[in-house]
This record gives structure tokens, sequence and C-alpha cells, in this order.
């Protein structure tokens, strides 16, 4: 892949990546523009999202909350907040959920 392939510890179950993430990340990473992701369903958009963000996040950390991802649905949100809690495993990334299920983060 090209050079904006994002390159996270704990990807291993990522062989490679889709068109819409290639796409995704050359184009959030090239640009300081705002950028739309759309793509069919279960395509990857949510690691083509997900990916340069967290790439970024990972080169120039930050001590404070650094991404707000705002999901439409709570199981979207759980499903999303696995896939990121594996991906991010290794990587001193923390991620939380909060939704009507989960308790504030803030306030433990």
């Amino acid at each position: 892949m090209n050079k904006t392939t994002p390159k996270l510890p704990g990807t291993g179950m990522w062989t490679d990546l889709r068109e819409v993430q290639v796409e995704a990340c050359e184009a959030i990473l090239d640009t300081d523009d705002h950028v739309m992701i759309a793509s069919g369903t279960a395509s990857g958009k949510t690691e083509a999202a997900f990916f340069p963000m967290l790439t970024q996040l990972q080169q120039l950390p930050s001590n404070t909350i650094a991404i707000i991802y705002i999901g439409p649905l709570k199981a979207l949100i759980n499903d999303q907040f696995e896939r990121l809690s594996d991906l991010l495993e290794e990587s001193d990334i923390p991620v939380w959920p909060w939704h009507g299920m989960f308790p504030n983060p803030c306030s433990t």
C-alpha cells in the first residue's frame, strides 16, 4: 500500500484494506478539508473513518479527548466499541462507549 496506509499495533486481524478504506485514508491523511465517507452496507466505513484518525492519534498523542464518535444506534455503538477495543488493545489508546446502557465514563 502507499504511504498513507495506517499502521496501528494490534491490526493483525486485517490482512489488507478494502477500497473504501484505502481511499478514505488517502483523502483524510492528505488534506485538512472535511471528508465524507459514503459506501454500501458492511463495506468497511467504520474502519475507513477510524484507521486514519487513529493513525494520526498514535503519531500525535493527545492528553485529552481526541476523537468523539457519535453513533445513531446503541447496537452500532456496542459493535464498534468491541471492534475498536480489539484494534486498540496493544496501542495504549483508550476507548469508551457511552449511551444509556453504560454509565457516564466521566463520573467514575
